[in-house]
């Protein structure tokens, strides 16, 4: 199997995915075979842009059987449905990662782990007072506090119990 990633830079497995797809200006071209990554390349993107023939055209020639990308235009998708050539969206991070977690899940889950990413976002971590923050809210809340009376009221009649 042959995936296509737009990546940053031209370092390979080392570069992060281009957040857009047709304006990458690379592209890692990777075979995985045997669940392994066999080979990558790097290719160099288009200095201006094509149409979504085009794209198809060029990811037809170099025989990619998937493209993994973070977005695409709407016109290029529905280009490559049309030309049967898979596609998988919301792929983020460096491309040896996505590559891997390719080789290892097969196309079909690393597509639903791609998606399950995305649909539950990490909450951001709860902020909690620092320590030292805590004893000057303590202090000033005893400040603030009414102080009792130190005299004793008077209990009804009644009430009285006696001690014996």
């Amino acid at each position: 199997m042959r995936l296509l990633l737009p990546s940053d830079n031209d370092n390979g497995t080392m570069s992060s995915v281009s957040k857009a797809f047709e304006t990458s200006r690379f592209f890692t071209i990777a075979e995985i075979a045997d669940d392994t990554v066999s080979f990558t390349q790097v290719r160099k993107g288009f200095e201006s842009p094509q149409t979504a023939q085009k794209w198809v055209d060029v990811i037809r020639k170099l025989k990619v059987d998937a493209v993994v990308a973070d977005s695409i235009s709407a016109g290029t998708a529905a280009a490559l449905g049309s030309a049967h050539i898979r596609l998988i969206t919301g792929a983020r991070g460096l491309t040896g990662m996505l590559l891997d977690w390719a080789a290892n899940l097969g196309l079909d889950d690393f597509e639903s782990k791609i998606n399950a990413l995305n649909a539950s976002p990490v909450p951001p971590p709860e902020s909690k007072p620092s320590s030292a923050a805590q004893p000057v809210q303590a202090q000033s809340a005893k400040q603030q506090a009414p102080v009792a009376p130190k005299t004793q009221a008077a209990v009804p009649e009644d009430t009285k119990r006696s001690a014996d």
